[in-house]
């Protein structure tokens, strides 16, 4: 096929292992090595030696200054773990395959890590000069339980970084996989994991991977900060029974989540941070369908925090049938060191949920310019005790939202627009809030 590059580049005419989205032609070749062109590459999905001759790819190119490792399209069985480092960053490396599902890599034992990104082994003086550094991936996928590829246990992951500085996945899916990231999970030192991005990636799973669960998300947050999730052209489904991001570190949080404009179908949540906490939060544009909880903040450890959410403009969307909380705030142990703190929810479309758009059993809620339609559904049986919107005892600012029965829910049970719990607290305020019964008349108060 022939594929016209960016300006001033010339077309290109390109085979089975070149590349998917070709960059400029000039010193293509003196700057890049094939992995089809290693002698010891067998691909065609054999259990092999694959891992080893990519791993010693990339590592002579490392060494003489090579900028690219382009693989072959088909399937890739990996017989081990393959570990990339690159802890002076001297060289920026791009692995770039053919395109998603062009080029795929599949596991070949239950509880095989796929790619070891970064070494805590290098990190012996100073974390900033030895961390691995300026690393791509682009156009590939990992496969588990297809194609021949063994199903995934819940130990086993697709890609996992430690002390990491810089790091881009860049149109990369991941497919039947458990755990597809994991970002500085086990780590021994604060912030290993730092700066990542992971541009036009998607994910899909099979949800109760055999009649159970997944115990782990999809993508994982151990130690470190400033993840970046956006683009488009892919998607995330995983058929229920699966996280899409958990927290769960108890001796160190993540520090700096953004995610933009993406599209969910059916996990069980879409984010839980149930460790040391998720500080710094923006989640926003895109649309999230069917959860159990969409938002939960519930930390189970000392001195863990949750501090500085804002999710906005988009949309959580409900199925009939099932259970659904849009956002939920509390606290999993008794302890006064555990907070919730400044959790903003402002502009954002909640329709179907069975239960509550917003439980904030604890900590600090503010709550706008958000349009509740056909929620509550399940009234006083369910755990908000059919409100819209319940808040505990917290500072709480409730204001300019809309709660509304569309004209096909007529049997709707919610009970109140907002339930306050507890004695009357000086840090609450609401105010320009309507909320609409089926009737058209306003229901708003406490219990």
């Amino acid at each position: 096929m022939t594929i016209v590059e960016e300006a001033n580049t010339t077309p290109h005419q390109l085979g089975n292992s070149t590349l998917y989205n070709a960059q400029s032609n000039n010193d293509r070749w003196l700057t890049s090595y094939r992995l089809s062109d290693e002698l010891q590459f067998t691909g065609g999905g054999s259990v092999a030696t694959d891992a080893a001759v990519l791993q010693g790819l990339f590592n002579r190119a490392k060494a003489t200054g090579r900028k690219e490792v382009i693989l072959p399209g088909g399937n890739i069985a990996l017989e081990t773990t393959a570990l990339l480092t690159n802890p002076d960053g001297a060289t920026p490396i791009r692995v770039v395959g053919q395109g998603e599902d062009r080029t795929k890599f599949l596991p070949t034992s239950a509880s095989q890590c796929m790619f070891w990104i970064g070494n805590d082994a290098d990190a012996v003086d100073d974390a900033n000069r030895h961390r691995t550094w300026f690393l791509t991936f682009e156009g590939f996928s990992l496969a588990a339980n297809v194609s021949g590829a063994v199903a995934q246990d819940n130990t086993g992951v697709g890609f996992n970084l430690r002390n990491t500085s810089d790091i881009t996945f860049k149109n990369i899916t991941v497919r039947s996989m458990r755990n597809g990231w994991s970002f500085g999970v086990g780590a021994a030192n604060t912030n290993n994991v730092v700066n990542t991005y992971m541009h036009n990636c998607g994910g899909f799973s099979d949800g109760p991977y055999s009649g159970a669960p997944s115990l782990v998300p999809m993508i994982r947050l151990g130690s470190g900060g400033v993840l970046y999730i956006d683009g488009s052209p892919n998607r995330w489904n995983a058929s229920g029974g699966h996280d899409f991001i958990g927290q769960d570190n108890m001796a160190y949080n993540w520090d700096g989540l953004y995610v933009y404009s993406q599209h969910f179908e059916h996990f069980r949540k879409y984010l839980i941070a149930t460790g040391k906490g998720v500080v710094n939060m923006d989640w926003s544009g895109g649309q999230m369908d069917r959860a159990d909880i969409f938002f939960q903040a519930e930390p189970q450890c000392t001195g863990a925090s949750n501090r500085n959410w804002v999710i906005h403009d988009t949309q959580m969307l409900g199925f009939p049938g099932a259970g659904s909380i849009g956002v939920m705030t509390g606290k999993g142990i008794s302890t006064a060191t555990s907070a919730i703190e400044d959790i903003t929810i402002d502009n954002v479309v909640f329709n179907g949920l069975s239960d509550a758009a917003v439980y904030a059993a604890h900590g600090e809620i503010f709550v706008k310019n958000c349009k509740m339609t056909d929620c509550a559904q399940l009234g006083t049986s369910a755990p908000s005790g059919g409100a819209l919107i319940r808040v505990g005892q917290g500072m709480a600012q409730i204001a300019n939202n809309v709660g509304r029965r569309s004209a096909s829910y007529p049997g709707l049970a919610y009970r109140n627009g907002i339930q306050w719990d507890g004695p009357a607290m000086s840090t609450r305020s609401v105010g320009g809030n309507r909320f609409y019964n089926y009737g058209n008349a306003e229901t708003i108060g406490t219990m």
